[in-house]
């Protein structure tokens, strides 16, 4: 799969600069700072690659300000002291010596601010429910530190942060600054009917709801002169009485009308916020809608905008920006593929990483962990040198596992054979990929044959590694996984994946293979119903995939019968879960018959095969040396 692409390739005027591409790497919380938010190795690699990798234009994620109670976790950016200054010279020069662009995401968390960080949440006003003060309706732990709604010097002093920070950045030597006024940080919270319900002159009405951010654009207008200026805004919020589409579109174009802001980023959702409107959406869902926002949005404005959401492909990036906006902001499938931009440009779809939008980055983050990719074991890691090996390495297994390992030792420079029992390779993931809504996890697995095949990667099908063909001193991976199994007299969730759905179904299988299969079979116009308590169902999903689930069955109108079998509907097809083997004597032979040259991969989700998998090639590599 290779084209050309068009739009993505032709730079971009902005304000007083010009941005190689129609690419943006937005701003994202990796937590890789130090603890003072100070920018370190790991930030200038990870930031550098992306630049390298092909993004005209670079975010650098939430960065707290001078601003009191401005940080909203621990290891996130920050530029809170001109002491900060120097390292943040080296992330530009890092950045901009790669032909990028180098912009500051300034942020606030006003009443989002995590309790356990100490002090005070500042904000317009206090809470719904907590009009009495910090001490009304406590949670149990707290989950926010107690809220403040700011006086006028307290907004003041909001201001001079902002414009402090920004003087510091343009010290520093970037390129320019966005300021973070989305998802439910303290510029959105002061945008919001919904929780600014002051009355005096930053209040009332769209007017005084905007005043806050107005002010912050002219002080940190004032301090960094001509550099790039770019705001980020929420299209909507998906809050009961917040910011809805008409009221995004209305504060984006006074917001551009003021003269004042080189671009606008137009995201949605935030905490609490409802699931369709959130920018990092799972691949249960369909991310369209934030796009044609933008796109709206930008037929009543005159600076560039970005469209953020969820592009995963080149061809999505494209579709965005023939519908009229400017800049495409692709999060993370850059996460996913620190070159996407590169391959993108190219045209060499095939060779990008596919992001398969699983949102267990995003769960990382809201754990305040440092951020990890499920397809991408190197992310966050970028300054740490890949091993160097050499000599032959035999790989068992064609699942995730044995298809990272050989992958990462054929790049390590070893001669790779990989064997797999199976006719075509991907294991129990080519099977869930059958499922309609998981479009990236099958473009995954095109990657991965493409990348086995471009690294010479001699790929045994339908043939697994017996142990009488293990050479003496060859390095072997073992990562023969785990099959599911058929049940006798029933049918089992993973045999009905990519049949037709034809007919009643009754799914009596909890996970969330069973309620993807059950979407299916609803979408598909057939009767269907799931087994089981709702609040048990899809238990093994991340949190935020299993809300859209369990939403999504909602909508649908899937009935949820009881597991006792008592009142279920005569059909002709029940799907009870299927039984998983792992195959433990075939692992131990093999790793038997390489002895000290076997490195065996056990992982019990996807996350954990491709990462292990991984580092068990480059082992296996560097034992070949």
């Amino acid at each position: 799969m290779s084209t050309r692409t068009g739009s993505l390739g032709q730079p971009l005027r902005i304000g007083a600069a010009v941005t190689s591409n129609r690419i943006i790497l937005p701003a994202m919380g990796v937590e890789l700072a130090e603890v003072d938010g100070t920018p370190n190795d790991a930030v200038v690699a990870y930031y550098a690659a992306r630049a390298r990798g092909g993004a005209g234009l670079v975010v650098a994620g939430y960065t707290a300000t001078h601003s009191p109670q401005s940080g909203a976790g621990p290891n996130q950016l920050a530029l809170a002291e001109p002491r900060q200054i120097p390292k943040w010279a080296r992330l530009a020069q890092a950045v901009q010596r790669e032909g990028s662009l180098l912009v500051v995401e300034l942020a606030h968390a006003g009443l989002q601010r995590p309790a356990w960080l100490g002090g005070v949440a500042h904000g317009p006003s206090l809470p719904p429910g907590r009009e009495d003060g910090p001490s009304s309706a406590p949670t149990s732990p707290p989950v926010f530190a107690p809220p403040e709604a700011l006086d006028a010097d307290g907004i003041a002093a909001v201001v001079e942060g902002f414009a402090l920070s920004a003087r510091w950045a343009r010290q520093a030597g970037v390129d320019g600054i966005e300021l973070h006024a989305a998802h439910g940080y303290l510029l959105h919270q002061f945008l919001s009917p919904r929780t600014n319900r002051r009355t005096d002159h930053w209040g009332q009405d769209r007017g005084g709801r905007m005043r806050l951010l107005r002010e912050v654009v002219r002080a940190v207008r004032t301090e960094i002169g001509p550099a790039v200026l770019g705001v980020r805004l929420n299209g909507w919020d998906g809050l009961p009485g917040g910011i809805d589409q008409d009221e995004g579109e209305a504060i984006a174009a006074a917001l551009a009308g003021d003269g004042q802001v080189d671009y606008l980023s137009l995201s949605s959702g935030g905490s609490g916020a409802a699931w369709r409107a959130s920018s990092a959406a799972p691949y249960l869902v369909d991310p369209g809608a934030i796009w044609a926002f933008a796109a709206r949005v930008r037929r009543r404005v005159a600076i560039p905008v970005a469209a953020v959401g969820s592009l995963a492909t080149p061809e999505q990036a494209e579709r965005v920006l023939a519908s009229g906006v400017d800049l495409v902001a692709v999060g993370r499938s850059f996460l996913a593929d620190a070159q996407w931009g590169r391959k993108a440009l190219a045209g060499d779809l095939l060779a990008i990483r596919t992001c398969i939008r699983c949102n267990r980055c995003r769960e990382e983050e809201n754990l305040w962990h440092e951020v990890r990719c499920t397809v991408n074991p190197d992310m966050g890691r970028e300054g740490i040198p890949r091993a160097r090996g050499g000599g032959r390495v035999l790989v068992a297994g064609g699942g995730p596992s044995g298809v990272a390992a050989a992958i990462a030792a054929a790049e390590a420079g070893a001669q790779v054979d990989l064997y797999s029992a199976g006719e075509a390779l991907g294991g129990r993931l080519r099977r869930a990929a059958l499922l309609p809504r998981r479009h990236e996890h099958r473009r995954l697995l095109q990657h991965w044959a493409e990348r086995l095949e471009r690294l010479g990667v001699t790929v045994h099908l339908g043939c697994a590694l017996s142990t009488a063909a293990i050479p003496g001193g060859t390095a072997v991976v073992v990562a023969t996984g785990a099959e599911a199994l058929s049940r006798p007299n029933a049918l089992t969730t993973w045999e009905l994946l990519g049949q037709s759905a034809a007919g009643g179904l009754v799914v009596a299988d909890p996970s969330l293979l069973g309620v993807e299969l059950a979407l299916a079979w609803a979408e598909a116009g057939q009767r269907v119903f799931l087994v089981g308590e709702r609040q048990a169902l899809a238990l093994d999903a991340p949190a935020f995939l299993r809300r859209i689930a369990l939403a999504l069955v909602e909508e649908a109108g899937i009935p949820i019968l009881p597991d006792t079998g008592t009142g279920w509907p005569n059909t002709e097809r029940v799907a009870v879960p299927a039984a998983l083997r792992p195959r433990v004597a075939e692992a131990r032979a093999l790793a038997a018959a390489a002895g000290s040259g076997a490195f065996v991969v056990q992982a019990e989700d996807l996350f954990e095969a491709i990462h292990r998998g991984q580092a068990a090639g480059e082992a296996a590599a560097g034992a070949g040396r």
